[in-house]
């Protein structure tokens, strides 16, 4: 429950990959492995933290059009923060961030003793 817009704690970081049969999940996970490092050691280009900023727009306006999503953040922020009208300078802060700030977040969070790796096949007819 919750996400980085309405929860000021930790949070973990979820992704999902699904590969084709010939492939296995160390194969996999050792490509992931190898573009959080570039991440971590390179950082993001301007266009790809700009490409970032509309995805999480999107997803942030699309969220609040419903009443349901606009009252849950809204309920979340007064409850952990107390300050729902954060709801109005949540836009504003994620524009603000910057290439270097994801590169130091890399750097401290995107390491391999953070992680969890389960690799799920389902089982043959």
């Amino acid at each position: 429950m919750g996400n980085a817009v309405d929860h000021d704690s930790p949070m973990m970081t979820t992704s999902r990959t699904t590969y084709k049969q010939g492939h296995s999940g160390p194969e996999i996970l050792a490509q992931v492995d190898a573009i959080v490092k570039e991440v971590r050691e390179h950082g993001v280009t301007n266009k790809e933290l700009a490409d970032a900023k509309v995805r999480f727009r999107s997803n942030f306006y699309d969220e609040i059009e419903s009443t349901n999503g606009r009252a849950n953040l809204l309920a979340a922020l007064a409850l952990f923060r107390d300050d729902p009208a954060r709801v109005n300078k949540i836009v504003e802060q994620y524009n603000a961030v910057t290439a270097a700030q994801v590169q130091d977040v890399a750097k401290k969070y995107l390491v391999s003793e953070n992680r969890t790796a389960i690799d799920r096949v389902p089982e043959a007819k």
